[in-house]
């Protein structure tokens, strides 16, 4: 059976990068959407150029946001695995094959790259500890061997997509773990392949704050988990 590639670009303000991103991507996919969240520059126009379809937010709404746009467009297309590989270069499309193997192979449902199973040259120790940390906590909170929750690289099947409910996500960065906390409550198949950061000159998002978020929710997780299992 052949399977269709939809890749779904979150983008926001990635007019200098997000050109040569879609060049790589193109190579692997059979589809592409862009999700323009709001850019307040020309990216919406560099997509354009290249014959890329975009679906623009008039306002910024965040990257929960701009994803489930993605997947609403995922859902109307022909394709049957979505791949999620930011605008700005990070993610090296060159991993997409590997990333869909065990998708197509039906070992998984949903696969995530891995930073910590690659090359980690490129990140910063501050960056690599704060996102180990925060692995660590939603490794004990789910029970899933994983090493790296907010990779922002993944695939996905059709199939299992359906059986999520995206309404319930954030509309911000804590999409990742609310993706995360909705697959395992489900008994998904999650599995992680190497993936290789690429570092740009975007900065990190990953800040104290955002942080916190995130171990708060795991912490969360865990409780209602330990709660749902007495029950």
């Amino acid at each position: 059976m052949s399977h269709k590639v939809f890749a779904l670009v979150p983008a926001y303000n990635e007019e200098p990068r997000i050109e040569k991103a879609l060049k790589k991507i193109k190579k692997y996919v059979d589809e592409i959407v862009v999700v323009d969240d709001g850019s307040k520059d020309q990216t919406i126009n560099v997509v354009k150029k290249m014959g890329v379809k975009v679906v623009k937010h008039k306002v910024n709404k965040g990257l929960g946001g701009a994803i489930k746009t993605g997947y609403k467009e995922f859902m109307k297309s022909d394709c049957d695995i979505a791949v999620i590989i930011h605008g700005d270069g990070q993610h090296d499309p060159a991993e997409i094959p590997l990333m869909i193997k065990p998708l197509v192979e039906d070992k998984a449902d949903y696969v995530l790259g891995s930073r910590f199973k690659g090359d980690q040259k490129s990140m910063t120790f501050g960056r690599s500890v704060g996102n180990k940390m925060i692995s660590f906590l939603w490794r004990m909170a789910t029970g899933y061997d994983l090493t790296d929750f907010l990779t922002g690289y993944h695939a996905i099947t059709k199939a299992a997509l359906k059986k999520l409910e995206p309404e319930k996500w954030s509309n911000r960065f804590l999409v990742e773990t609310d993706m995360i906390s909705d697959l395992v409550s489900k008994g998904m198949r999650i599995e992680e392949i190497p993936s290789n950061c690429i570092m740009t000159d975007r900065p990190s998002y990953l800040k104290r704050q955002v942080a916190l978020s995130y171990s708060w929710c795991a912490v969360k997780f865990m409780f209602k988990k330990n709660l749902t299992n007495k029950f």
